[in-house]
């Protein structure tokens, strides 16, 4: 790795008060959990019904959701960047970006999802979920982590804010079927959504952004400019990971739109099995 350890993972953290940050993203997390897990029946009667580990789902889910809400306080500086981290047109007319620039409503952003991920982590182990629960808990919260460099304030903000979009849907969509609210107009909304926003933003616009920044990204490597090759490494593997899934899942939302897919819940199952074994 070509930054040293102290650069990559100890300063940023120290830095503008970012492990406060990732201090509230986890124990934020840890609060909304035990709000949901004791306040939920008040407000949903059905909560009241649901099996210890289905309420545990369903409160993880609605962690999830605030999460997502939260992550969309990246969106803007997205489409409206700062003047430090506004593409450039260079002298032979590419647009040229500092990777490295730094805006503080991204570093407050990606510093809540490293603590929410850090609380994912913990949760996922406690429940015993499975490896890919936990594997994805992991990896998620090192690819915010190592953002707080500053790194990819920009293009990361994609990945953050607009992805997490999708996301809320399919959590609402979950919550809704744990109370068996399957049929009703909201569930046939929230599928409707899920299914565009999915399509749209991570596979048909989502491959698109991908594709231009993995470019931006193998410069930085083969042009010797990157703060830390191995993080890049990490990026650019994660890069190819996520986007081989998001094909496998594309193609299982179509076969589910044309009824040739049952919905399943493997987080739901293992809580099941988890019960069962503590009992």
């Amino acid at each position: 790795m070509k930054g040293d350890f102290n650069d990559v993972f100890v300063r940023p953290v120290l830095e503008n008060d970012t492990w406060k940050i990732l201090l509230v993203g986890t124990l934020g997390s840890f609060m909304f959990q035990f709000l949901c897990y004791y306040f939920s029946g008040f407000f949903v009667p059905q909560y009241k019904k649901l099996s210890e580990a289905q309420k545990v789902d369903w409160c993880i889910r609605f962690v999830s959701i605030v999460h997502c809400l939260v992550s969309f306080i990246t969106i803007y500086g997205y489409f409206f960047p700062s003047q430090a981290c506004r593409g450039q047109l260079d002298n032979e007319g590419y647009m040229v970006y500092d990777h490295y620039c730094f805006e503080y409503s991204a570093q407050l952003g990606f510093g809540l999802s490293a603590g929410y991920f850090l609380w994912d982590i913990c949760v996922s182990f406690y429940y015993d979920w499975g490896f890919m629960y936990k594997i994805h808990a992991i990896l998620a919260f090192f690819v915010f982590f190592f953002s707080l460099y500053p790194f990819l304030h920009h293009w990361g903000r994609y990945y953050h804010g607009i992805y997490e979009v999708s996301t809320l849907w399919l959590h609402l969509r979950g919550m809704l079927e744990l109370i068996e609210a399957q049929g009703t107009s909201i569930h046939k909304f929230a599928e409707i959504s899920f299914a565009a926003a999915f399509s749209v933003l991570r596979v048909f616009i989502g491959f698109t952004v991908t594709y231009f920044w993995v470019r931006e990204m193998v410069y930085l490597v083969t042009s010797g400019t990157a703060h830390s090759n191995g993080v890049l490494y990490y990026y650019l593997g994660g890069a190819i990971i996520l986007s081989a899934l998001q094909i496998y899942w594309f193609f299982v939302i179509v076969q589910a739109a044309l009824g040739g897919a049952k919905s399943t819940d493997a987080r739901k199952e293992t809580l099941e099995v988890t019960k069962t074994k503590k009992q």
